[in-house]
């Protein structure tokens, strides 16, 4: 048998259930009340080559729109521009909103997922999601459902099934304030140029910008890359609020922490006055913290949003055939040329903002990094003082402890040098030894080596008890405080 892919032999498919991606997700968010159907909002634009571009918008109700996709299926398109040669470009376009709570977008107290009054309002039923993406040749989409798209890659698909076309997904994270993701499933068809669009999780008013951007720029909509790169100019109009806002915080960290400039030095230390009153407040190493992890968390998602604008110039660069920048090419090949010179310096220029952003909010990182080292090293320094003053505290309480240990041992000398002669001599006034009359010369004779003696016993005594302690207390360092040899 032939291996698969020869002359002979056609490609092989495999049927996936599609209910294997979503059923689950379904079944737990839908719960057992079901969900609504929403109307849907489908736009137009058909571009000919002798008047001006047609821009159309619809309103479909749930049971309305698979009829106009029937009617815009993929082998109808191809037919009806065989017949009509004067159409050289045409994008449809449906808009999709947020997967709400009925009781979240009214003034009516929330309830329950489990309640009725919480079923969710959703485009499309299951059936209807995998209609719509059969017959306008559009990639499997998992879910419908906020959220679900958030951290997936940008995938570019090529299929032989799409007829020499083009499949797309595309994901634009959404994160802080720059609303949900904007996720777009397309397919493409070059010549003739059909592009069909469906758009996921937008809210509203993204949806109008979008469509009122369109407007103005209908000669582009045909191309695949063209609804992608309006989004991301779309989105990325919010993002150089990002930088001035973490500037204006940064402000404020150095101003509070007295490390913006040199001045306000106190004579006695280097640290600056305003930090050295501040410096027991934890609240500005917290802040400094927080500031730091907010610039992180936007450089990260910056980063993200230019993985799929990478995608898209590799796209574009791509997308012109030799036959498309011939002299002499056909109308669509012209309208495909100037597209694509269009949206390459709109791709380029929303990069080097996102490059831009980046090394602002580097910059920022940088400075908010050394208010961080500021404020540990003069709480560092803060604490040091503290430990020097206890440790000087603990030197005056040794000192006196010292001098009364100087004294207490002062007073048992003295009394070690008079108790055995006072002994001695309260011995030899007893009326036993009296009666002899000794001479006082044997008084001194007994008292002075007994005295001696007591002397040498103590001395010993502490001798050998200074040795002990050493030897307890400091294990591995002699006598003279040197370290002891290691003893095999």
């Amino acid at each position: 048998m032939p291996p698969p892919g020869s002359p002979n032999v056609p490609p092989m498919h495999m049927d996936i259930d599609p209910e294997i991606f979503d059923g689950s997700e379904q079944a737990a968010y839908i719960g057992q009340w079901g969900f609504e159907l929403s109307s849907v909002e489908v736009a137009e634009i058909v571009l000919y080559s002798d008047r001006s571009p047609r821009v159309s918008k619809f309103i479909f109700k749930p049971q309305e729109l698979g009829e106009w996709v029937d009617r815009k299926s993929w082998t109808r398109s191809l037919e009806q521009r065989q017949r009509e040669r004067n159409i050289i470009g045409e994008l449809r376009l449906i808009f999709t909103q947020p997967s709400y709570h009925e009781n979240e977008r009214s003034e009516a107290p929330r309830y329950p997922l489990d309640h009725p009054s919480s079923r969710p309002v959703m485009p499309f039923g299951r059936d209807t999601l995998r209609h719509i993406q059969r017959q306008l040749q559009l990639p499997l989409l998992c879910s419908q459902y906020p959220g679900s798209h958030i951290h997936s890659f940008p995938i570019l698909l090529d299929g032989e099934d799409v007829r020499d076309g083009t499949q797309m997904l595309l994901t634009f994270p959404g994160w802080n304030n720059y609303g949900v993701g904007a996720v777009a499933t397309i397919s493409h068809l070059k010549d003739p140029a059909i592009t069909n669009v469906m758009l996921f999780q937008m809210l509203k008013s993204q949806q109008l910008f979008l469509r009122d951007y369109l407007l103005s720029t209908a000669s582009l909509a045909s191309h695949p890359a063209a609804i992608p790169v309006l989004i991301g100019n779309l989105r990325f109009d919010r993002i150089p609020s990002v930088a001035p806002g973490h500037i204006s915080n940064v402000v404020d960290l150095e101003a509070n922490s007295g490390l913006s400039s040199v001045e306000g030095f106190t004579a006695e230390s280097d640290a600056p006055l305003a930090l050295r009153e501040r410096c027991d407040d934890p609240m500005l190493s917290i802040k400094a913290v927080k500031l730091n992890q907010g610039v992180i968390i936007d450089q990260s998602n910056i980063q993200g949003f230019l993985v799929p604008v990478a995608a898209l110039q590799k796209f574009v660069d791509s997308y012109l055939s030799p036959s498309d920048q011939a002299p002499g090419a056909s109308a669509s090949s012209r309208l495909r040329s100037m597209q694509n010179a269009i949206l390459k310096k709109q791709l380029a220029k929303l990069q080097s903002g996102l490059q831009a952003s980046l090394l602002s909010l580097d910059e920022i990182h940088k400075r908010v990094e050394l208010q961080v080292a500021g404020i540990n090293n003069q709480l560092a320094s803060r604490n040091n003082e503290i430990n020097l003053s206890l440790a000087k505290s603990s030197q005056r309480i040794a000192q006196e402890t010292r001098k009364d240990s100087s004294a207490m041992k002062s007073i048992a000398v003295l009394t070690m040098v008079f108790l055995p002669a006072t002994y001695i001599a309260t011995l030899f006034a007893t009326p036993g030894i009296a009666e002899t009359s000794p001479p006082q010369r044997l008084y001194w004779a007994v008292s002075l080596p007994v005295t001696s003696l007591v002397l040498l016993v103590w001395f010993t005594w502490t001798w050998l008890e200074i040795r002990r302690i050493d030897r307890t207390s400091l294990p591995g360092v002699g006598e003279t405080g040197k370290e002891a040899p290691d003893v095999a």
